[in-house]
């Protein structure tokens, strides 16, 4: 019984997943990031009329 063979793709098929989710939690952040930058624009003008 080799469960090496076997493990090899499945642990490279997780690596890449977990680069998947490391790449949308980056985007996520980068776009709440910026909402957050165009919320607080607008509530600054909205406050400094």
């Amino acid at each position: 019984m080799t469960g090496n063979d076997d493990q090899e793709p499945d642990d490279r098929r997780r690596h890449r997943r977990k680069s998947i989710i490391r790449t949308a939690v980056a985007l996520f952040t980068v776009v709440v990031l910026i909402y957050l930058f165009f919320v607080g624009q607008g509530i600054w003008s909205y406050y400094t009329q």
